[in-house]
Order: C-alpha cells, then structure tokens, then sequence
C-alpha cells in the first residue's frame, strides 16, 4: 500500500495514476474524503498536513508515504 499525501494536486494526482498503472495499492490522503473522487480501487483517508495524529492514522499499515507539502 503506498499512502499518497495530496492526491487532488498536480503531482500528487500523477503518483496516483502512475501507482495504479503499476498495479499497486494506493490510499489517496486528503483533507475532505467526501468531496474527491478516485477509481474504486484507490482507498480514501482523511489527513491533514497540519496534524500529525491524521497523519499516522491514514499511514498506518502503508509500505510507503508520497508527500509533497507546501511551504508555510
């Protein structure tokens, strides 16, 4: 499972595709699950860059993290 950290974003959404064309298993991390939408075979979690307990939640279990995160 490979845990994506802005999914909806240009290079986030690009690690997505790019996993599913590998075959892998991937969880989309986003700050609003019910406003995205991904293929039924991408697993959606909640998360937030801001708080790290959102974060170990939607990464547990993932063999690896994609994150591309702003500046603040």
């Amino acid at each position: 499972m490979f845990a994506v950290i802005g999914a909806t974003g240009q290079t986030g959404g690009a690690a997505v595709r790019e996993l599913l064309r590998r075959g892998a298993r991937v969880r989309a991390i986003t700050r609003d699950p019910p406003r995205v939408s991904f293929p039924d075979d991408v697993e959606v979690a909640c998360g937030d860059s801001t708080d790290s307990s959102s974060l170990a939640a939607a990464f547990a279990g993932a063999q690896a993290v994609y994150a591309m995160l702003p500046n603040f």
